[in-house]
């Protein structure tokens, strides 16, 4: 007979014929003590995060903790507010789960890397020399649900009755979001690696205008906070800048005038991707030289080391003023996309 099982509170699932074979995937301490009989079959209880993720409240746990409204979510993932609502309680498409999981940086831990839930489903399967028979004999699905999943198809509740039985001690990976938005997330510090590129193409730093304690940045001047670099005459042959991200266009607007006022004769800012603001079109493109870099590079927290980690989002390097070909060799040596100035902006 198929297993079943369904919700008993947050987290928690109650799970209904249990094929034998299949408690020699578990871990013992996963079992507690059985529930009364329900209807007659006899009833196991499996605690929460132990046994099988809930892969709705999972969702909602991820989008509450980088502060999103399900409206806010359904407008990142292409979909309407009430299919937010659904997949939180456990129901809607696959495809539809996979767009909202990516949107809240939902991360599943505990299965093989692949490049798709569904591929990493099947990679599973066949590491544990199952077909999709025994699967979905296994799930209490049909054949054809349990290719449709693998297929990344299919209904959420397919998807959770295959990770119960195929891999139940899955789990959520911190999320990268969190990681970002916990502390003060205008401190964080270029990492070491990345410095010693610039350095290596342009030369030393002479002015960093955003420094903060504890900072890799090796330079002749420092512009703390206190000193507030938006309105400090800044100097220096070559300037650079990790800016707080959250006043990012504030400090481009700056370090363009320090720029065209000859203060500095050449200025790197390193700063999220937002080629839609004003101040990029304006001060930016065509002005500098801009490099979109490839992958998303480890900052440092300094507050909490251990929540360091990759950026959530792409990053650029603007570049006001060096010599002619610079920017190219360090766009070639940091693997990014360069997007040139225009020379006779210039």
């Amino acid at each position: 007979m198929a297993p079943t099982f369904s919700a008993v509170g947050r987290g928690h699932f109650r799970f209904q014929n249990i094929h034998a074979k299949d408690r020699g995937h578990l871990c013992p301490s996963i079992f507690t003590t059985p529930l009364a009989p329900a209807n007659g079959k006899k009833t196991l209880h499996f605690c929460p995060g132990i046994f099988t993720l809930n892969l709705g409240e999972a969702l909602r746990a991820a989008r509450k903790l980088i502060g999103l409204t399900q409206d806010e979510v359904a407008g990142r993932a292409g979909v309407n507010r009430q299919i937010i609502i659904g997949l939180e309680a456990g129901r809607g498409s696959v495809q539809n789960f996979i767009r909202t999981a990516d949107a809240v940086d939902l991360r599943i831990a505990g299965l093989p890397p692949a490049r798709t839930i569904g591929a990493r489903i099947k990679l599973t399967r066949t590491r544990r020399g199952w077909t999709q028979s025994t699967l979905a004999e296994r799930a209490g699905l049909s054949i054809p649900s349990v290719r449709t999943v693998e297929r990344d198809g299919g209904q959420l509740s397919s998807l959770q009755a295959i990770i119960a039985v195929i891999a139940p001690a899955v789990r959520t990976r911190k999320s990268e979001k969190a990681n970002w938005t916990a502390g003060n997330r205008d401190q964080r510090f270029t990492p070491a690696w990345l410095l010693n590129e610039i350095v290596t193409v342009f030369g030393p730093i002479n002015l960093d205008p955003c420094a903060g304690e504890g900072a890799a940045v090796v330079a002749d001047r420092y512009i703390t906070a206190e000193e507030d670099a938006l309105v400090t005459k800044w100097s220096g042959e070559l300037a650079f800048m990790n800016p707080p991200f959250s006043a990012a266009s504030k400090f481009l607007e700056r370090a363009y005038q320090a720029w065209a006022g000859g203060e500095c004769g050449t200025i790197i800012a390193l700063v999220p991707v937002r080629t839609n603001t004003t101040t990029f079109h304006t001060r930016c493109a065509g002005v500098a030289d801009v490099i979109l870099m490839r992958g998303r590079p480890a900052f440092i927290n300094p507050a909490k080391a251990e929540d360091s980690g990759q950026v959530p989002f792409g990053l650029m390097l603007i570049i006001w003023g060096g010599c002619d070909g610079s920017a190219r060799e360090l766009s070639s040596r940091l693997g990014g996309r360069l997007m040139e100035r225009d020379r006779m902006a210039a």
